[in-house]
């Protein structure tokens, strides 16, 4: 072992030398990866920490949002019944208001169906009335039309004056003018 494998800076490095050398070498490298390997164990350890603390932070969070989602549910199924409630209201009041409505139209077209009924008997009577003057209207325009042709004519004008007169040929008056 105290064999010269070689000389370093003026220094005979043995065997032994090299093999001690070697060993410090081996133990530092080991340190040194026990070192690098405590780190990044720490460091796992630190990065768990942080992620469990996370996970915690994330399941309070959670937690929250499940209460306030209970909260919420309750809330909305309240104002569900609520406005079924004000639904079932409206529509017994719309009901309601309908059949008053329905009920005064039905009044007000029946009145108006009785009223247009004698307003229309009444017309029907006026109409005949009309009907009638109309006839002897023209009854008299016949009339009229005849005297016309009478009075047009000088001997039929001469005759029916004395027919209205009372006077026959003979000159005398007739006995139904007195």
């Amino acid at each position: 072992m105290n064999q010269i494998l070689f000389i370093l800076g003026g220094q005979p490095i043995s065997l032994g030398t090299a093999a001690g050398g070697a060993v410090v070498f081996a133990l530092f490298l080991l340190a040194s990866g026990l070192i690098v390997a405590a780190r990044g164990n720490r460091q796992r350890m630190l990065e768990a920490a942080a992620g469990l603390e996370r996970q915690r932070e994330m399941d309070e969070k959670m937690g929250a949002i499940m209460r306030a989602n209970s909260e919420l549910t309750g809330r909305i199924q309240t104002m569900a019944e609520v406005l079924s409630t004000r639904q079932v209201e409206l529509a017994r009041h719309v009901g309601e208001r309908l059949d008053s409505v329905s009920s005064r139209m039905g009044q007000g077209i029946e009145s108006s169906a009785k009223s247009t009924s004698d307003n229309l008997t009444r017309l029907n009577e006026r109409l005949a009335v009309i009907d009638a003057a109309q006839a002897r209207l023209t009854g008299l325009t016949q009339e009229v039309v005849s005297l016309k042709d009478i009075l047009a004519n000088k001997q039929t004008r001469g005759a029916f004056g004395q027919g209205r007169m009372g006077i026959d040929r003979a000159g005398r008056v007739a006995a139904w003018c007195l």
